[in-house]
């Protein structure tokens, strides 16, 4: 699937080796983005399938997305498993990461990637960052946002993305934090709806990238929560550092007048 933004709106932000932020308001008419099938994905679970599982989930067609990183720090070697196994019959495979802000975020993100690199050759590593629950998060507001910033930079040539819900983000990091929605949100409500009706926004956020609708369903004898795409996105590209800085990219096409 290609992903296009029509007329969306959106802040870049760059920030330096020494600390500052640095915002760009952009507009942009046309957006093509070089991932072509990132955050389409449809099922997510934590279990351990088979080969013959995934063509079942193929067949329907549904995309994975699978945990790679637990807390309190390690990677899921169930996931990677099921992330080599689900690569090798498509690319619409992404893995999420659930971090400990107690730990070093980039250890944690060279770990995480050095697994995937293992296990997807020559894929996009699509990572999302789960930020629901605030009991694994720091009670400092500012603390979780110097960390997932860190961790985000981290995340050197991944497509980033972040699985939120308004009362978890709202705890972790506040809700005048909006640096993140630069990114993809998959957001995450269990009403039965696939549809964003309902969701108010929070983080910055107008309205999310995907949702999460259901949790614990029977499909192809595993079990799994169902995702939906909302709307067509943005999506991020963490770059390795530069010698002054380190960048927030998206590529963009811009229609000519």
């Amino acid at each position: 699937f290609f992903f296009f933004n029509d007329t969306a709106t959106t802040e870049i932000y760059t920030r330096s080796i020494v600390g500052s932020v640095r915002f760009v308001q952009e507009t942009v008419l046309l957006v093509y983005l070089i991932a072509v099938q990132a955050f389409d994905f449809d099922i997510d679970t934590t279990q351990a399938l088979t080969t013959e599982q995934i063509k079942c989930f193929l067949a329907k067609p549904k995309g994975m997305v699978f945990r790679g990183y637990m807390y309190p720090g390690k990677v899921d070697t169930v996931g990677m498993e099921n992330i080599k196994k689900a690569s090798e019959l498509t690319n619409e495979v992404a893995t999420y990461m659930i971090p400990n802000v107690k730990s070093d975020p980039a250890k944690q993100a060279a770990e995480l990637i050095d697994a995937l690199k293992k296990v997807i050759m020559g894929n996009f590593l699509v990572v999302m960052i789960n930020t629901e629950d605030p009991q694994l998060w720091d009670s400092n507001k500012e603390t979780n946002r110097e960390f997932i910033e860190d961790l985000i930079e981290s995340l050197h040539g991944c497509i980033v993305g972040i699985i939120a819900n308004e009362f978890g983000f709202n705890e972790i990091f506040g809700k005048d934090y909006t640096k993140l929605s630069v990114l993809p949100l998959l957001y995450v409500r269990h009403d039965g709806d696939p549809t964003s009706k309902g969701y108010k926004p929070f983080g910055g956020w107008k309205r999310p990238s995907l949702k999460q609708y259901k949790e614990n369903q029977n499909e192809c004898g595993a079990i799994v929560n169902l995702d939906s795409l909302i709307k067509l996105s943005l999506i991020h590209i963490s770059e390795p550092t530069r010698p002054l800085y380190i960048s927030y990219a998206v590529f963009c096409l811009k229609k000519k007048k």
